[in-house]
């Protein structure tokens, strides 16, 4: 008897190509994870708490900070800029921010351990895709639980309420989520895993200070330069180029167009546009990375 055999289907076959060339980037740098484009996984990453439906393309299982880190440090490679990104806790977000037609990163499969409890010092140990009812019944013998009280508290994961900085029912009593974190195991785009805490002393002007001035500091760079490069135009342009000394001063775009008999002097145009422009120029090579940078932290499209 001769029984048809089908050829064994390629599961990135479909995919976009930067897509499955990032999975098999993952694969060969050695993601201990799962790495899913099977269309029912996709389509169980496609819906959130929202009313959004966005189909992803793949959907990775870390099962480590590593494997998350490796993610993060590929997807920061320039072959990879236009692949999409993005973390996944227990999708009990409303405006569907864990919802991408790139790749999901789901951190409730794999990483959801309770890893260290410590009563005497106040504190417990967790892995992100932790979920909320589950390590309030593992602190409930010990007659402690952690805050707040979450409507999805069945579903909502500790990193998704970090990202989100979830309160909930009692949060003016009880304190919102950020107000119980103690210290945060970070993995940053580019592979980097940065450990942070809470200073013991410092106040909020100090942490304004310290920490959110240095991050907004690409964000000033840009408002600088698009604020001198706007009064730049609008106040020494027109003192540079000007008709005639006995005349009001004129824009460049209005010495362009005007008629002949006015008498348009180009080399003065010619020399008031590299005297505008070249210290503008110059200013941006300077700080073209954090002129860059702050419009992606800034979230300006």
């Amino acid at each position: 008897m001769h029984a048809a055999v089908l050829p064994r289907l390629d599961p990135l076959a479909s995919v976009d190509p930067g897509v499955a060339a990032f999975a098999a980037s993952l694969q060969r740098d050695g993601f201990g994870g799962e790495i899913r484009t099977d269309y029912a996984t996709r389509l169980s990453a496609a819906t959130d708490n929202s009313i959004y439906q966005l189909l992803p393309a793949a959907v990775v299982f870390p099962r480590s900070t590593a494997d998350v880190a490796l993610a993060l440090r590929l997807i920061d490679e320039p072959r990879f800029h236009g692949v999409a990104l993005t973390a996944r806790g227990g999708g009990t977000g409303t405006n569907g921010q864990a919802l991408t037609a790139g790749i999901v990163m789901d951190l409730s499969r794999h990483m959801a351990k309770i890893l260290t409890l410590d009563l005497a010092a106040g504190f417990v140990r967790v892995q992100p895709g932790v979920v909320l009812d589950d390590l309030n019944a593992f602190l409930r013998p010990h007659g402690v639980y952690f805050a707040a009280n979450l409507s999805p508290s069945n579903r909502a994961t500790l990193g998704g309420m970090v990202a989100t900085d979830a309160s909930g029912e009692g949060s003016r009593r009880h304190g919102k989520t950020s107000q119980h974190v103690l210290d945060l195991e970070v993995a940053l785009r580019g592979g980097v895993v940065h450990r942070t805490a809470r200073v013991e002393g410092a106040g909020p002007l100090t942490v304004l200070l310290k920490v959110y001035v240095p991050l907004a500091k690409p964000v000033y760079i840009a408002y600088g330069l698009v604020s001198v490069s706007y009064h730049w135009n609008n106040f020494l342009w027109p003192l540079i180029v000007t008709n005639s000394v006995n005349t009001r001063p004129l824009t460049v775009g209005l010495q362009i167009f005007a008629s002949t008999d006015q008498g348009i002097d180009w080399s003065v145009i010619t020399a008031a546009t590299l005297m505008t422009s070249a210290p503008l120029l110059v200013a941006f090579l300077l700080f073209q990375r954090q002129f860059v940078q702050s419009f992606m932290r800034a979230g300006i499209r």
